[in-house]
């Protein structure tokens, strides 16, 4: 098994006792309601709380009475007789033996359900008989269908056929402690549920990344995209060394209480660290670009809040933008906490804030929020306060078990995500969704074409009958930040993409004698059995380049160069790719490199693209390349004059590194 099993020692099993006594004592006659579903062959609809406790306690007084050394003494002696317990088909002994203590674990957790559902639809009724009562009744059974569920995850994790049961039962753990939190029931009166609320945390975490191991162990590709929190800075780490490198906007923060006991709620000694960064921020009033704070609200594999923090010295206040991925309404929470917390300090601040709406899963928050860390450092606080501005939306809240209207926060203006540009919409769960905000934006025919533009990009396809292919850009961006290795890059292979509207049929069949050529001579020294010499893509490039082009042809090998590079300045590839055709270029010599060559039509060179489709990495990659500042094109206008006229708020313009060149 990944996890440990929880199991209550002698101190435990007295004050477990006396929760059941108390919960007979006080609603013992209250029948479970007609509205409760029986589930896992226990009834439930119509029988008294006496009748279940008797049920209760006998299946927990053996489940949770075992230590791991006494489970380990039946095992050896197979001295156990459980009920119902059968040894499954080719199954063994110790099978049968967790299977068992399994069927007691979800039993437990059956029962305990029932009584808190009943309890809660007759809350009114039953605090009027005994409110103190009521709280410490529900809080512990609260905590004990957590354990129950936590324990019988635990035991499906060692079966293949159980993946299913595992992902059910590990989500009533977190539903369960999610009530709990919520209902602001973390002590219901007494030390012991504080000391079980901080055993099952710890189990939790322990468990939850042993999973996320096994998994990336499995030769298989796994569903489950979550990070650890000490993998996130590392990347965050990297790319803020990336950012300093090129002269971006991006330095990454990460809060996080590493101890946290909570599953649901905001940790306030996380955000006691948030409240104390934005302040010292405030007071030094240096801040040259926002900081992006990807905040922990909880516990290691909990929800991720981001908040981008800037000092206007302008207006001599902290500009905020909150993010929130998915729908909770803990970004309520954190925004409500917050500006109590920084009106507190005396801090002057204002905020947008967000919900983005397109976490695919769970398992994807720490990825999402590293992608849109980086997003949110190129967004601009003033253009994002006059584009798409909405009300407040609505949060999925715990304890309803739906979405709900909330109170208004004060204070704050809630933005559209497509506010963010392309590559916020791009990160949609979804084909349909990312059209949907495509077409939002630009209309039907512009969102056909930009849609098309990605796919071709980032190579991405829509069928599943394409197995290695990345079917939606977020994959790209987890496999690329992973360090998982794409195919090897070939010249040819990324001209080929970028020009493939230039298609050119006599020019593809000599391609294809080349190739058939180069494929003969292979064999041929096959044949006379001398040992091959391996041949890198690099080598084979310019061996198929050779073979095509002929010293007559340069002229037009230089043209389809100039063409793949300036398309690849223009953001017609991924960046690692126009670096990589670049590398190409850079060491040949002036009369040869494609540089600085322009298009027959507009005249715009490599740097006249980049710099005037705002992409800051390139625009600095070329100028470094000696790329001419002073070219003009149709328009007359050289790179230098384009980067005076772009405006101040431009990726361009606030990259250091390129105004240094434009001094």
């Amino acid at each position: 098994m990944l996890g440990t099993l929880i199991h209550f020692p002698p101190k435990f099993q007295v004050l477990h006792t006396q929760f059941v006594v108390l919960i007979g004592k006080s609603f013992g006659t209250t029948k479970v309601s007609s509205s409760v579903k029986s589930i896992n062959m226990i009834q439930g609809p119509g029988r008294s709380f006496n009748e279940l406790l008797v049920e209760l306690k006998c299946n927990t007084d053996i489940s949770l009475w075992y230590t791991p050394k006494r489970i380990r003494e039946l095992l050896v002696g197979a001295k156990f007789a459980l009920q119902g317990a059968v040894i499954p088909q080719n199954g063994t002994v110790e099978d049968a033996f967790y299977m068992g203590l399994c069927s007691r674990y979800v039993a437990g957790t059956t029962i305990a359900s029932y009584l808190l559902q009943t309890m809660r639809e007759n809350s009114d009724d039953l605090k009027s008989a005994n409110a103190k009562a009521y709280e410490q009744c529900c809080g512990y059974l609260l905590l004990l269908n957590a354990i129950l569920s936590y324990n019988a995850a635990v035991i499906f994790s060692s079966m293949e056929s159980e993946k299913l049961s595992l992902q059910i039962h590990l989500n009533k753990c977190f539903d369960w402690m999610a009530l709990f939190e919520e209902l602001s029931l973390p002590t219901v009166g007494n030390n012991f549920c504080i000391e079980l609320r901080k055993l099952l945390a710890k189990s939790m975490a322990d468990f939850q990344t042993a999973l996320l191991n096994k998994q990336r162990a499995l030769p298989e590709k796994s569903n489950n995209k979550s990070l650890l929190p000490a993998e996130l800075v590392e990347l965050v780490k990297a790319k803020t060394k990336r950012a300093q490198r090129f002269g971006t906007t991006y330095q990454g923060v990460i809060i996080h209480h590493a101890q946290s006991e909570l599953m649901n709620v905001i940790d306030p000694i996380a955000m006691k660290e948030l409240v104390e960064q934005i302040s010292v921020i405030y007071e030094s009033k240096v801040n040259e670009h926002p900081t992006q704070f990807i905040f922990y609200c909880n516990q290691n594999f909990g929800p991720i809040e981001l908040l981008s923090v800037y000092f206007n010295p302008q207006s001599q206040e902290i500009e905020l933008v909150s993010l929130s991925l998915g729908k909770s309404a803990l970004q309520h929470s954190f925004l409500h906490y917050l500006n109590t917390s920084l009106c507190n300090k005396k801090v002057k601040f204002s905020v947008l804030a967000c919900q983005a709406d397109l976490l695919p899963e769970q398992s994807f928050t720490q990825l999402y929020a590293f992608a849109f860390s980086g997003i949110l450092a190129k967004a601009v606080f003033e253009v994002i306060r006059g584009k798409y501005q909405c009300s407040q939306p609505s949060f999925y809240s715990v304890v309803a078990g739906k979405i709900e209207e909330m109170p208004m926060i004060h204070n704050v203006q809630w933005f559209n995500v497509v506010a963010l540009g392309d590559k916020a919409i791009l990160m949609a769960p979804s084909y349909q969704r990312m059209q949907t905000l495509f077409e939002a934006v630009y209309g039907k025919l512009e969102a056909q074409r930009r849609i098309k533009f990605y796919m071709r990009k980032y190579d991405l396809v829509v069928s599943d009958q394409f197995i290695d292919k990345f079917h939606h850009f977020y994959e790209y961006f987890f496999n690329k930040h992973q360090g998982h290795s794409f195919h090897e890059l070939s010249i040819i292979e990324i001209e080929s993409r970028l020009l493939d509207d230039e298609f050119d049929e006599s020019r593809d069949i000599e391609a294809s004698k080349s190739l058939l050529s180069l494929f003969d001579h292979l064999s041929s020294v096959k044949n006379d059995k001398k040992e091959p010499t391996e041949v890198s893509v690099e080598k084979m490039d310019k061996i198929f380049l050779g073979h095509i082009f002929t010293p007559k042809d340069r002229t037009v090998q230089l043209d389809q160069e100039a063409k793949t590079l300036r398309r690849a300045a223009a953001g017609y590839c991924p960046l690692q790719e126009f670096e990589f055709v670049l590398e190409k270029f850079s060491h040949m010599t002036i009369a040869q490199n494609p540089i600085n060559l322009t298009d027959q039509n507009q005249l715009n060179s490599s740097l006249h693209l980049a710099l005037s489709r705002d992409l800051p990495k390139r625009a600095l990659l070329l100028l470094e390349c000696n790329a001419d500042k002073k070219v003009k094109n149709k328009a007359g206008k050289s790179p230098e004059e384009i980067y005076a006229e772009l405006p101040s708020h431009s990726q361009v313009r606030r990259n250091t590194k390129i105004r240094d060149f434009f001094k």
